[in-house]
């Protein structure tokens, strides 16, 4: 397998390849969020902050360390048999496909051939993926079963095209741009989508222009559901945070547990909160940018959500709500609360500056609710993930 190499910083479009506009959908049923103007016009959102150089420097390591690990790039169910589907994964295009044995293929966008965007093409009954240009035809691993000026007995051996390692789990297809042997991290893992009781509801994914570092962060922050989040769970009679704890587990999760007394937004209408109820907190993080929220909804309740890094600013957000005692969800009432909660976390994250979020301490300032915000960046420069200096 010819593993794809580093792509150059840049600003790779989501998957689907159209330009962001706030509210389109793109192929794979990928949500755009509106976002900031210096975004959406393509200026980097940390301009102001960081010279040229010192950005791409940044953005170089980051997409180095992110290579190491599994990252999601897209539902299952938006991945048919005999259609190629185009993703992005930091900064590389990619195409991706399904053959009629279910198994799956991720190349490389672009055919070694013409650079031909492969994602235009076809795939043919043998299950193999064939350029719209000149009909070359490819293997999952990357090798090359037919060029048909040649003959198929012809194909030369060098012909190959760049493969990346792919996965399916939990009703989403993941993917590692590392070899085989050299990952740093574990593909995330989803045990309860095993069992016979698992019912899950898949959300659209959501393109946020923000870092997929700071989404992780935002969604495992306990000391703003009471100011932002006060029309879904968030309680505003209640601002104090008790003090809790982070752990690490030997493979590298971080867990942390609190209960909070919130309030059902499940229960709630539209424009009505639901009653105060204590909201159990159950939070996994599986490095790097992968969260398990359990118990949420009560007992035997979770969400799963896990970020696919579009490049070292932008990511797209893949949830999923589940319930393992065999009672289905009401897919639309998930869909309109986690949705509401999503939207208001993205306008604050997708404003915070540094876009590319500080790892030391001095960095940013910390106070005893931090704990998990400290644990989590300690545990990214672990993994090889870059610093910035201070900016204020």
């Amino acid at each position: 397998m010819t593993i794809l190499s580093p792509t150059p910083a840049g600003t790779p479009t989501p998957a689907g390849g159209a330009a962001p506009t706030g509210g389109a959908v793109l192929s794979g049923g990928i949500v755009l969020s509106g976002g900031l103007t210096e975004v959406a016009d393509g200026r980097d959102p940390d301009a102001g902050l960081l010279t040229t150089a010192r950005r791409e420097e940044y953005d170089a390591a980051w997409l180095a360390a992110a290579r190491r690990s599994w990252h999601p790039v897209a539902r299952g169910q938006d991945v048919p048999v005999g259609r190629p589907v185009p993703v992005t994964l930091l900064g590389s295009e990619l195409v991706l496909w399904r053959r009629a044995d279910g198994q799956l293929g991720l190349l490389a966008g672009s055919c070694v051939h013409r650079g031909t965007r492969l994602a235009d093409g076809s795939v043919t009954a043998a299950g193999d993926l064939r350029c719209p240009y000149h009909g070359w035809e490819f293997r999952a691993d990357g090798s090359c079963a037919l060029v048909p000026q040649l003959g198929s007995d012809r194909v030369p051996a060098r012909i190959r095209q760049p493969a990346a390692q792919v996965d399916e789990h939990a009703g989403l297809v993941w993917a590692c741009l590392a070899p085989p042997g050299e990952e740093a991290t574990a593909r995330p893992t989803l045990p309860e989508a095993d069992l016979p009781a698992f019912r899950r509801h898949i959300g659209a994914p959501i393109h946020w222009r923000a870092q997929a570092s700071r989404h992780i962060e935002n969604f495992c922050d306990i000391a703003h559901f009471s100011i932002l989040h006060t029309s879904s769970f968030g309680n505003p009679d209640v601002l104090g945070v008790d003090r809790y704890g982070v752990r690490r587990t030997e493979t590298g999760q971080l867990l942390l547990h609190y209960d909070y007394p919130g309030r059902d937004y499940l229960a709630g209408t539209a424009g009505q909160v639901g009653p105060e109820m204590l909201i159990t907190l159950d939070y996994e993080v599986q490095l790097p940018f992968t969260v398990t929220l359990r118990e949420i909804n009560g007992p035997g309740t979770l969400v799963f959500t896990a970020l696919c890094p579009v490049d070292a600013t932008s990511c797209v957000v893949f949830w999923l709500s589940a319930r393992t005692d065999g009672v289905e969800l009401d897919g639309p009432r998930v869909e309109r609360a986690e949705t509401e909660i999503l939207e208001e976390d993205r306008l604050i994250v997708e404003r915070q500056r540094p876009a590319r979020m500080p790892l030391a301490r001095g960095g940013e300032a910390h106070l005893r609710f931090d704990r998990f915000s400290v644990a989590y960046r300690e545990s990214l420069a672990a993994l090889g993930y870059p610093d910035l200096p201070p900016t204020h």
